[in-house]
């Protein structure tokens, strides 16, 4: 067979496999509500959802040569109402903070914060996007260190900032769908679950006006062994975690619960208040992630209730472990709409 025959042929069968590729892909999203063994794909819908949520970033400082108990920095932090949705099968989220904070301003502060969490679930893939930048702490635990019976102490020149990206890949998503529970994009119709691998990159800063991240106190008290001069800290994580999801269909409820667990890869840089250099150093972790959700699904109209968090722990030289989450958690009650027109295009309709 000579050469160009040998290269027509390899062409024909590529881009007839293109073509047939293509022609899946048409019948995929041009059919109606489609029901297979395991997931009903509502891929002729648009979703749009009422929601209220409570998004946060804290922080916690613990020595670990010491009573191994945490100093929490917590931010008084109001709830979020808003909408949500699905349209040309990528998400929208809009949520605005409520007026009135949670607890007292005087006593815990009144805190700046910009917070910006996406998220895009494909069929194999999946994407977590976070920003969060917070100005303005109050310390949720002083009466453990035996500080005025436990009252909240105001640290508004605390500056902490975390960015991440996670990535997902469903390793049998014919079976186990994320969508249905965080987007509700499908429904779950029988038990199943997946292994899911995730990879996770961050980047986490904090930072004070004042001489130390910590309250001389802590660096007194029974709790430490001198760790309370941190000045101020720059930290990133690469995180790879092999994890497991399953959602468990009950009528037209269902629980998904989605727990990851791996080895973290991190470079920490650092200075105490006594020095003008910094410090670096390189560290693995252990590191673990969970997610949840509670849906009532009965096509036309749903409701339920998310959970997610991210923690991360950086421990320095001299024994102080610092711990960040983020957290997510939402209500909802949600109605798919019958598409149409504009609204059947897709955009990265290769990932579905």
């Amino acid at each position: 067979m000579s050469a160009s025959i040998r290269i027509f042929f390899i062409a024909f069968l590529f881009f007839g496999s293109l073509q047939q590729a293509s022609a899946q892909n048409r019948w995929y999203f041009e059919q109606d509500t489609v029901d297979f063994d395991y997931i009903r794909y509502y891929t002729d819908k648009v979703i749009f959802k009422f929601l209220i949520e409570y998004r946060t970033l804290d922080l916690s400082f613990t020595d670990t040569e010491g009573a191994d108990i945490p100093l929490t920095y917590q931010v008084n932090q109001t709830a979020r109402v808003g909408v949500s949705g699905q349209a040309f099968g990528l998400g929208f989220n809009l949520a605005l903070p409520l007026p009135a904070s949670f607890r007292d301003v005087d006593r815990f502060g009144d805190p700046t914060v910009f917070d910006f969490q996406i998220n895009q679930f494909f069929r194999r893939w999946g994407v977590d996007l976070t920003y969060q930048w917070y100005e303005g702490f109050f310390i949720d635990n002083p009466g453990d260190f035996g500080q005025n019976n436990g009252e909240g102490f105001v640290r508004d020149d605390l500056r902490v900032t975390k960015a991440f990206v996670n990535v997902f890949y469903t390793v049998s998503p014919e079976q186990y769908s994320f969508k249905a529970a965080y987007t509700q994009r499908e429904k779950q119709i029988k038990s199943a679950g997946s292994v899911v691998w995730k990879a996770s990159m961050e980047r986490f800063g904090m930072s004070s006006d004042q001489a130390t991240l910590l309250p001389d106190w802590f660096e007194g008290s029974d709790h430490s062994t001198g760790s309370g001069d941190l000045d101020r800290g720059v930290f990133w994580s690469l995180a790879f975690l092999p994890g497991y999801g399953h959602n468990y269909v009950f009528g037209d409820f269902y629980f998904n619960l989605a727990f990851f667990g791996g080895i973290a890869l991190q470079s920490h840089y650092y200075r105490f208040g006594e020095s003008d250099s910094f410090a670096s150093r390189y560290n693995i972790a252990p590191e673990v992630n969970l997610r949840s959700a509670i849906i009532y699904d009965r096509g036309k109209f749903f409701a339920g209730a998310s959970y997610f968090v991210q923690t991360s722990r950086f421990t320095l030289d001299n024994g102080l472990e610092i711990t960040t989450n983020t957290t997510n958690a939402r209500a909802f009650v949600g109605f798919r709409f019958q598409q149409g027109g504009i609204f059947k295009r897709r955009v990265l309709s290769f990932l579905y």
